[in-house]
């Protein structure tokens, strides 16, 4: 039985080409996770769900440049309200929430974004996890980016191999014609 060299290369490449993609869609759509008494992030609605896990009610305080909701499960809101800008803040506007007392649960971040400030007295774990069709479109994305780098490849070596044997018999050609 012979063994194709090409088939093995192609099969070898193609595999290398799914798992490369299988670890970067991984990378890319796990949840952050952060842990902690004190807990300071950017969060915005185009990609953020958290998820607060503590034994007992948690402070928040948020502030942007641009209105900002969030929501939870039971109907709590947090929310921007207008303010007079601190100084340094070099924006138009501010807006300010808390701080409040909030409980657990998974908060969705509605409109805005915001640098969010989280405290307990004792430790907390907040996940923040990005919305379906966000995942969704890095993955698609990723699939095209990883597509054309396997066709360039295919591409490449075949184009490759085509010259090599051109050459071959252009060679073998020059070599009868001295014959």
């Amino acid at each position: 039985m012979k063994i194709n060299k090409d088939k093995i290369l192609f099969w070898s490449w193609t595999l290398l080409v799914l798992v490369i993609y299988i670890i970067i869609i991984a990378i890319s759509t796990k949840a952050k996770e952060y842990n902690g008494t004190n807990i300071n992030l950017t969060v915005n609605s185009m990609n953020d769900i958290l998820s607060l896990n503590s034994d007992s009610n948690s402070t928040i305080q948020a502030a942007s440049s641009d209105f900002f909701l969030m929501r939870n499960q039971n109907g709590d809101i947090v929310y921007g309200i207008p303010r007079i800008k601190p100084l340094g803040w070099d924006k138009k506007y501010y807006f300010l929430a808390g701080p409040i007392t909030i409980s657990d649960g998974k908060w969705i971040i509605e409109q805005g974004s915001f640098a969010l400030n989280l405290t307990n007295i004792k430790k907390m774990n907040l996940l923040v996890i990005q919305k379906n069709w966000i995942i969704a479109l890095k993955m698609i994305a990723i699939f095209i980016v990883t597509l054309l780098v396997w066709v360039f490849v295919i591409a490449t070596y075949n184009s490759a191999k085509e010259k090599s044997e051109i050459n071959k018999r252009l060679e073998d050609e020059s070599e009868n014609e001295r014959i």
